[in-house]
């Protein structure tokens, strides 16, 4: 069995599936942005009596924050338990949940920005960008896109996306193995806090 989670978003998904990508048991937090306080617990209760075999973590793109969390649990609970844990990108399982073929998945990445990333025959093209929203827009102009799509061309800087991963897309994108199963997280652009060079 897999256990994945992931806490690219703003709530903590956690499911535990088979290698089909069948879901035995699946859970969302109930509070945004309490990846912290959420994780552990509902991963004790989705693990409960089950043999779990591998951990797959959502590697993003998502907060700074929240790919945090969640990739230093999975690596500490895999490696307490001598199981192998690797990475998927989060946009994977939006893709999976809305059953997106060929065409495009966009989120939001905020400041004006969405990620993005593309898809043919239900497998990522390339690595996630990340874009001014216009530019997404263009970019994906007369394809199928899934995801934020309500934020495609929004000029408000202050509207928000409201795509939140499930377990069962979540549980799909774990049993499909990303061919880069890297524990990198996919921040895609540079963190808002530097140091100095005379520091």
């Amino acid at each position: 069995m897999i256990l994945a989670l992931d806490t690219s978003g703003p709530f903590v998904c956690v499911v535990v599936a088979d290698e089909a990508g069948s879901v035995a048991v699946g859970a969302t937090g109930r509070r945004p942005r309490a990846h912290a306080e959420e994780i552990a617990p509902l991963v004790s209760a989705a693990t409960a009596g089950r043999g779990i075999d591998r951990v797959v973590v959502g590697r993003g793109p998502g907060s700074f924050t929240g790919l945090r969390v969640g990739l230093a649990f999975a690596q500490v609970w895999g490696w307490a338990r001598a199981l192998p844990v690797t990475g998927v990108c989060s946009l994977d399982a939006v893709a999976a949940q809305d059953g997106l073929v060929d065409g495009w998945v966009v989120t939001d990445a905020r400041r004006g920005e969405l990620f993005a990333a593309r898809y043919n025959d239900g497998l990522r093209i390339g690595d996630p960008v990340v874009a001014p929203r216009a530019e997404i827009a263009d970019t994906v102009a007369g394809e199928r896109v899934v995801g934020d799509t309500h934020l495609l061309g929004d000029p408000d800087r202050r509207a928000v996306g409201t795509t939140v991963i499930d377990p069962a897309g979540l549980a799909v994108a774990a049993a499909r193995q990303d061919p880069d199963p890297s524990l990198q997280p996919d921040y895609l652009r540079r963190p808002d806090v530097t140091v100095r060079a005379d520091a």
